[in-house]
């Protein structure tokens, strides 16, 4: 859905992922791999969010309105995947 979504928009696809880039390199415009920590003592999603966290920030710097359009656009989408609890 997103990344369909992504394409009818005409944006890039960026896929941050620790193992999956080879499988769906295809499919996305750029694959970074962000490997789970050698040690075991964090979440394994933590290098991922931080780096899709790094990106969004120096997106945002970029325009700032047009951030904040896209921000309430992917909450959206986000409430489709998965409604909020209430």
């Amino acid at each position: 859905m997103l990344v369909e979504r992504a394409r009818a928009v005409g944006a890039a696809i960026v896929l941050i992922t620790d193992e999956l880039g080879e499988p769906f390199g295809d499919r996305v415009d750029a694959v970074l791999t962000a490997p789970h920590t050698p040690t075991g003592n964090t979440n394994e999603s933590l290098t991922g969010l931080l780096v899709a966290d790094a990106l969004l920030l120096a997106m945002t710097t970029l325009d700032e309105t047009r951030a904040v359009e896209h921000s309430h656009q992917l909450t959206a989408i986000r409430e489709r995947l998965v409604p909020p609890h209430r």
